[in-house]
């Protein structure tokens, strides 16, 4: 009797130790849990930081931006709204002049006085196109240049 006594008490005692350490595993787990719980947060709190300086520094950026080109010597704005539309004015006699002249010249056209006339003013355009880009403000690896001289290096580089 007494060694199945024993054996029942050492059984218990396995139990309980067993039980211990489940209860110790449960509680490491948990532990961790919270752990990677609080570093998934400082992660996320730090990218939020993060988005916000980059948010903060932009708006710096756009402030300066337009700091610099305001008190520039008659400069045009590079993203400006008048010299998009200007742009988009000469792409369309881009493409007048790479269809019109190719067609003339292949199907042996004579061309009148209005067609002549239209062309010397196109041509004009493409000059005024030349003057504007030397007086526009031009943005190299996110810095804005309004020194004239460098506007015309960048220009002649492309």
């Amino acid at each position: 009797m007494r060694a199945a006594a024993a054996r029942a008490n050492v059984a218990k005692k396995t139990k309980k130790k067993d039980a211990d350490k489940k209860e110790r595993s449960l509680a490491v787990i948990e532990l961790e849990r919270r752990k990677y719980k609080d570093f998934l947060n400082g992660i996320n709190s730090i990218n939020e930081l993060l988005d916000n300086h980059k948010i903060r520094k932009q708006k710096a950026k756009i402030a300066i931006f337009n700091y610099e080109l305001n008190y520039s010597d008659n400069l045009f704005r590079p993203d400006g709204s008048r010299k998009v539309i200007w742009d988009i004015w000469i792409a369309l006699l881009i493409l007048y002049s790479i269809i019109a002249i190719p067609f003339r010249i292949g199907f042996q056209i004579q061309s009148n006085l209005d067609s002549k006339i239209f062309d010397y003013i196109v041509d004009c355009f493409f000059c005024i196109d030349i003057i504007l880009n030397f007086n526009t403000a031009v943005i190299v690896n996110e810095k804005l240049i309004i020194n004239r001289k460098e506007i015309a290096l960048n220009y002649f580089k492309l």
